[in-house]
């Protein structure tokens, strides 16, 4: 491939191409000259590398396919069926290593969000502690409020009381 292409071309799967067809027929493609296969036109990508023969195969996901691997030559060759296989091999080793990535990522999200839970849980922990250690005090201020209440002459100084019972 040219310089800077791989890695940053992303191949369409139409139907009429030779990925598409693959997707669509659900099976291994091969393609002993891509330039007069019938089932597909070839892609100008592949006319622009000179490819003459390739073959495909599906990358299988969980829920639908990741993609479609392919093996081009810019000269006629006649894959075989351990060609398929081996490719088939390989895909299956793409799928499977998307499949350990897509875990990773999963776990490392599960790991993220139980830390959160235990950071909450010490906060409200820290919370609760406060809460008691304000509460006592506070306990103790409204109780000699409500008795000063009692004792209190004018209507401001038990407005004033009451105030600090509310």
């Amino acid at each position: 491939w040219r310089p800077g292409l791989v890695g940053t071309y992303t191949v369409i799967a139409n139907p009429g191409t030779q990925s598409g067809f693959t997707l669509s027929s659900e099976r291994p493609v091969i393609a002993e000259d891509i330039r007069s296969d019938a089932r597909f036109r070839a892609m100008p990508l592949l006319e622009e590398h000179g490819v003459v023969s390739g073959m495909s195969v599906i990358v299988h996901g969980d829920e639908e396919p990741y993609g479609v691997l392919g093996v081009h030559t810019n000269r006629k060759h006649r894959f075989s069926e351990e060609d398929v296989l081996f490719l088939q091999s390989v895909a299956n080793l793409v799928a499977l290593a998307m499949r350990r990535q897509k875990a990773d990522q999963a776990l490392h999200e599960s790991e993220a969000r139980a830390r959160a839970a235990e950071d909450l849980a010490s906060i409200a922990e820290l919370a609760s502690g406060l809460a008691h250690e304000i509460g006592t005090p506070m306990n103790i201020i409204l109780g000699y409020a409500r008795m000063l209440e009692g004792t209190l002459v004018t209507d401001k100084e038990r407005d004033r009381a009451r105030m600090i019972c509310e």
